[in-house]
């Protein structure tokens, strides 16, 4: 009996030894999906979800995928519209498939970090089991963040949903596979405004003349967005109804605020909506144009894993710049800058758990109504790491006289 017992004990100390990183990662999924499993029955937290989702589908049940289309309601767009329509038929409480929806995406994202992290691993000539285990590491870690947990399973939000399809097309990007690159983002677009966050890094793309990018790929996105728009003109929508639904929701009510209750520079007194909002919008674009004078002049040092940061930058730039911007649009930066330091530079991940704490606050304050830190302390931190990223992005991209890359900021 003894002998048996000893045999087993070493049965699986072997297993352990054998397989003790694939164990680990099976376990933290497992905790990612329970959580997710926990979370998502919980919809009296959701006042997005009982106020708007719910009444929104309940359409559908009147009305049916027909009746329901051809009206102009809600702020989503066909896509999700349609999805909401699709899903009314089921003998399902709505919550379930929207987050489990929602849910799905969470994985394909953390399935396309992991494809991007062995693209930037490999450049860096790293040994095939530190390409594995680091690219692992960065997926398994996307679906744990505080807001992936709680976006989809417990606000019943679609964040994950056009983040995902971004994310699959920065990955087509960093292939250089352009046509699948833009059919993705204009998906993502289709899906959710916020996707045209990423298009200037795009625009950066094309300025540096990337080898096979082409104007004719931009033809993309609004293609996918027209495209998108037929099932409501199908079902007996007027055209115009149909398509100007992103115009509308610019001009929403419920919009016109320089931020909502997300910490960027307009937390600091600037509130004046109407004369704000176009000088808030042209100090972007000339950030951004800033930004390009710059990566032009320094586009031979545009590495995968600069690339990468710079994607991060761009979307960063948009949501601590543009007006009207929520609590929750800077979804994606959160994941992207995680990964990126994750897997370049550990030293400077720091950045990346505050952005998440900070995120966290926001959750606590719009999902359980608990308010943690002040607008203005959270939005000094943001900034202050903003500007830490942007002189760690121009650093990485700067070259000396000689072609050196500078990797260190002089002044620390």
């Amino acid at each position: 009996m003894r002998n048996m017992i000893n045999n087993i004990d070493a049965c699986v100390h072997n297993i352990i030894d054998k397989y003790l990183f694939e164990i680990g990662v099976v376990i933290l999924l497992a905790i990612s999906f329970l959580i997710r499993w926990h979370l998502a029955p919980i919809t009296m937290l959701s006042a997005d979800y009982n106020d708007f989702l719910v009444p929104w589908t309940n359409v559908y049940v009147e009305e049916g995928l027909k009746g329901g289309l051809a009206q102009a309601f809600g702020s989503y767009y066909v896509p999700y519209n349609l999805f909401l329509g699709l899903i009314s038929y089921l003998p399902l409480e709505p919550w379930v498939m929207i987050a489990l929806f929602s849910c799905i995406c969470d994985y394909v994202i953390g399935i396309f970090v992991y494809k991007i992290s062995v693209c930037i691993l490999k450049e860096k000539n790293c040994s095939d089991r530190e390409i594995y285990r680091k690219s692992v590491i960065a997926g398994v870690v996307s679906v744990l963040l505080p807001a992936t947990l709680m976006n989809g399973a417990l606000w019943k939000q679609c964040d994950a949903v056009y983040t995902s399809f971004m994310i699959i097309s920065l990955y087509y990007a960093l292939k250089e596979k352009y046509n699948k690159s833009f059919l993705f983002l204009g998906i993502s677009f289709a899906f959710k405004l916020q996707g045209i966050f990423i298009l200037p890094f795009y625009v950066l793309l094309y300025i540096i003349r990337k080898k096979g990018l082409s104007f004719i790929h931009f033809v993309w996105i609004p293609g996918m967005y027209l495209i998108g728009g037929l099932p409501a003109i199908i079902a007996g929508r007027r055209v115009l109804d149909t398509y100007d639904c992103y115009l509308h929701q610019a001009t929403y009510n419920g919009f016109d605020a320089m931020n909502i209750l997300y910490p960027n520079i307009y937390t600091f007194g600037l509130t004046d909506y109407p004369a704000l909002c176009l000088p808030a919008i042209m100090i972007t674009l000339g950030i951004f144009i800033l930004m390009a004078l710059f990566v032009i002049q320094n586009k031979n040092n545009l590495t995968q894993q600069n690339l990468l940061l710079l994607a991060t930058w761009c979307l960063w730039a948009c949501v601590m710049f543009l007006p009207a911007i929520h609590e929750r649009y800077n979804y994606p930066v959160l994941i992207l800058l995680t990964v990126v330091y994750l897997l370049t530079d550990l030293k400077k991940i720091w950045t990346a758990i505050v952005l998440n704490l900070i995120s966290c606050v926001q959750y606590g304050i719009c999902l359980f109504h608990v308010r943690a830190l002040e607008d203005s302390t959270m939005a000094i931190w943001h900034t202050i790491i903003f500007l830490y990223v942007t002189y760690d992005l121009i650093n990485k991209l700067k070259i000396d006289d000689r072609g050196v890359q500078e990797n260190e900021p002089k002044f620390f």
